[in-house]
């Protein structure tokens, strides 16, 4: 579950670093277009795949000129494979209509495929799309270190990402402030166990009126 906040938020991080996709995403959302958005997640996130995974080698084998020894730890570089202009064309690009429906290698393959790949296909695009809705049309990074994603201690996990979603009314908890599409604050980890009971999201909802 805690993979599961990790993968939402860092996708909302990618759409917030690239207005193209965030506008992309946006116009898919109003559109009702659920494939498309779901491809411009995936995209967004072949843009943050974890470094590495490791390996052990399990018997003796020849790879590519190179050998390999049985009890040999391998470091694959995953951010290298989704980046090789070889096997994705122009991989700088953002493009959510590329063939592959998997390229960033976040679930894993063979004995390694996540166990919740398929309830993920479905559940990060519905919480995007959730989000996006709750913004009315507006949606943006938290200016300053306030908005910067952050991660636990040992860095494995994202503990907050703060944005900005547009209210018809915002309300303090002791006022209305009836203020038309003013900036609410909220912390996306937040919205995912909110949208997605028992993913033991963080609580760290905050308000800001601009």
């Amino acid at each position: 579950i805690e993979t599961m906040n990790n993968v939402i938020c860092k996708t909302m991080n990618q759409l917030l670093n690239k207005p193209e996709a965030m506008d992309m995403a946006q116009k898919a959302v109003n559109a009702g277009d659920d494939e498309g958005i779901s491809r411009i997640c995936w995209e967004a996130l072949r843009f943050d795949v974890p470094v590495f995974v490791k390996r052990v080698v399990s018997e003796d084998c020849d790879i590519n000129g190179h050998h390999f020894e049985k009890g040999t730890v391998v470091l694959l570089s995953r951010r290298s494979a989704v980046m090789d202009p070889e096997w994705i064309e122009n991989p700088t690009v953002f493009n959510p209509h590329r063939k592959s429906d998997n390229p960033m290698f976040h679930f894993g393959h063979g004995i390694h495929t996540c166990l919740g790949r398929d309830v993920a296909k479905i559940a990060v695009p519905m919480v995007i799309k959730e989000i996006i809705l709750h913004g009315n049309g507006m949606i943006g990074r938290v200016e300053g270190p306030l908005g910067d994603m952050k991660f636990n201690q040992s860095g494995d996990y994202v503990e907050s990402l703060k944005v900005k979603l547009g209210v018809e009314n915002v309300d303090s908890g002791f006022r209305s402030l009836n203020v038309y599409k003013a900036w609410k604050t909220t912390d996306v980890k937040w919205m995912v166990s909110f949208l997605l009971p028992g993913t033991n999201g963080i609580l760290g909802f905050s308000e800001a009126q601009h």
